[in-house]
Formats: C-alpha cells, structure tokens, sequence
C-alpha cells in the first residue's frame, strides 16, 4: 500500500485554471473598455499591464505541456541516418524514370 500511495503523490495534480482565466479575461475587457470609453490609458495602463502578464501566465499553466521528442542527428546531407543505411528512401520507386 505504501508503493502505491507513493506513486499516487508523485503523479501530477491537474488544477483548472479556467475560472481564473475567464475572470482575468472579463477585467481586461473592462480595461480596454474603459480606456476607450474614458480616455483614462495613463492610469489604466499598470492595471492592464498586471492582468495581461498574469493572464498570460494561468493561461500558460493550463495547457498542458508537450513532451519534447529529440530530433535525429543531421548526417550533413540532408538526410536523417536511417535513411542512409542502404535502403531506398520512401517513395524513391514511386518516381518516374
């Protein structure tokens, strides 16, 4: 029971960030608003500045993150190293003579 409460802890917690998203969302729209309504930019602007910069960040925080795949070294003619073990590349008999 231990392993298992063990790799439980470990596994990732998903947090929905949405409310936060969409409250951040509707203060921005109010900024902008009142910026263009009221012509008050110099004093709006911090504010805006905040909520775009943490809206940015929740934002950030709900996507999920992808798993980054490493790319094939380069054999410096163009071609990944599978392809140059001597089979045909994909396709190359697909070509008319």
């Amino acid at each position: 029971m231990a392993l298992e409460a063990r790799w439980a802890a470990s596994q990732p917690v998903a947090i929905d960030h949405r409310p936060r998203i969409d409250e951040l969302e509707r203060q921005w729209a109010n900024l902008i608003g009142a910026i263009k309504f009221g012509g008050l930019a110099v004093e709006l602007t911090e504010e805006l500045k905040t909520v775009t910069a943490e809206l940015t960040r929740v934002q950030t925080l709900q996507t999920p993150a992808r798993p980054k795949v490493p790319k094939a070294p380069e054999t410096g003619s163009g071609e990944s190293s599978a392809c140059t073990s001597g089979w045909p590349r994909v396709g190359s008999w697909l070509k008319a003579p």
